[in-house]
């Protein structure tokens, strides 16, 4: 089991960078005609992070479950494409899912 501490951390790093590939990813998105639903999307998962890195500041991980899911869906379909924002947004979307379970593993 990982030390809650360095969870905790990690989690909140990698949430707070994952909140903003996603919202630099959805200006993509938002940048092309059709792809209005990738872009919410999008921003859906950096609110998650963003949520989620609140509610680990004061101590919970109660959004931690909620953020792993948006941020698989998000990484789902962003994978789906080529474009360099979409291939950081995938990366990352992936990294912070296995933070955040690894976070909830730890309480």
């Amino acid at each position: 089991m990982l030390d809650l501490e360095f969870a905790l951390e990690n989690c909140i790093k990698l949430c707070t960078l994952n909140e903003e590939e996603c919202r630099n990813c959805a200006d993509g998105f938002n940048a092309m005609v059709g792809m209005e639903d990738c872009a919410q999307l999008c921003t859906n998962c950096a609110d998650h992070c963003r949520d989620c890195v609140a509610a680990m500041q004061e101590g919970s991980n109660a959004q931690c479950a909620h953020c792993e899911t948006a941020c698989i869906a998000c990484a789902n379909v962003c994978e789906k494409f080529t474009l360099e924002f979409t291939r950081r947004c995938t990366a990352s979307c992936r990294a912070c899912a296995q933070a955040c379970r690894e976070s909830a593993a730890a309480f």
